[in-house]
């Protein structure tokens, strides 16, 4: 809930995947400028509180504001900029998917054109199920899952709301922090990563592993849970890759070479080729890359983000 302690700086060498200045491991963006905000808001950068809660202050949107205002300062530096990618992993991709079209809107008033703006979700897909086994939500908003996390969170977080949240869901607007309910009013183009079987997601629900495996009934329960997902997201999304795996992150390890998924015609296509080919493509063509083994963690690559 803090950054007191964190170090000055960050060694370019701790960053994997889609944020590695390694060619070889990152061909599109490895000499891209970045721009990283740490998670330490603990509100999935939303919050606008005022007052102290649990004594900490939950100002998460208003870092997005600071960075924001600091990039407008520079604005000279910005504004020719031909290619952006707006990228969130885990929490920040919850973070990022509500805030995509505010960013979007902040650099367009820069100068920085609509059109060479794009997103990333990676693993921030949270889906609201019935949990396996019910847990209590703590007063720091604990243990519990997603919608225990939102439902509470909000209380203490203060979130300024997108007027279409408002409209659809004036009862219950935190039901707007799942991608879900979001994704399909985002005027960015986004492309969203996703394992079926996200380790947060189902241990937030209670379906742990332990000591060392997931037991039968939660094993049905988390291919339940991948079915539902699956029926929410094929119908909205354009641009995804949704490997069958049990994991979390896919785009922040450098193993995104080794994790892939078997295309029409046997051929193999792995996270990193996945993003470059839709970075490359015009946006009118639907890109979507699935697992559709029904089985439990049935991608053969997984074993390489376990």
């Amino acid at each position: 809930m803090t950054s007191n302690g964190w170090p000055s700086e960050i060694a370019a060498a701790d960053y994997k995947g889609l944020l590695s200045a390694d060619p070889e491991i990152n061909p599109l963006f490895w000499n891209a400028n970045v721009i990283h905000i740490k998670y330490c808001s603990s509100d999935i950068f939303v919050g606008s509180s005022n007052e102290m809660e649990h004594g900490y202050y939950f100002r998460g949107f208003r870092i997005i504001e600071g960075v924001l205002a600091t990039i407008a300062s520079k604005r000279a530096s910005f504004s020719d900029a031909k290619h952006v990618l707006v990228f969130g992993s885990g929490r920040g991709a919850m973070a990022a998917s509500f805030n995509f079209d505010i960013i979007s809107d902040a650099l367009v008033n820069l100068g920085i054109k609509r059109e060479v703006i794009r997103g990333i979700i990676d693993a921030g897909w949270a889906s609201k199920f019935e949990p396996y086994s019910p847990r209590t939500c703590l007063d720091q908003v604990g243990a519990c899952n997603y919608a225990g996390v939102f439902r509470s969170g909000v209380e203490i977080w203060k979130p300024t709301y997108p007027e279409f949240c408002l409209d659809l869901w004036s009862d219950e607007p935190w039901m707007c922090l799942f991608a879900n309910v979001s994704y399909s009013y985002l005027q960015t183009p986004v492309f969203v990563m996703q394992n079926q079987f996200d380790y947060t997601q189902l241990d937030g629900d209670g379906a742990s592993i332990l000591h060392g495996y997931l037991a039968e009934p939660a094993v049905a329960y988390a291919k339940r849970c991948r079915d539902s997902m699956l029926s929410l997201q094929l119908p909205i999304l354009k641009w995804a890759f949704l490997p069958s795996c049990y994991g979390h992150k896919l785009a922040v390890s450098d193993e995104w070479l080794s994790l892939g998924i078997f295309v029409e015609g046997g051929r193999w296509v792995n996270v990193q080729e996945a993003i470059h080919t839709w970075y490359s493509t015009p946006l009118d063509q639907t890109q979507i890359y699935v697992d559709w083994c029904e089985g439990w963690a049935c991608n053969p690559t997984c074993e390489s983000i376990n």
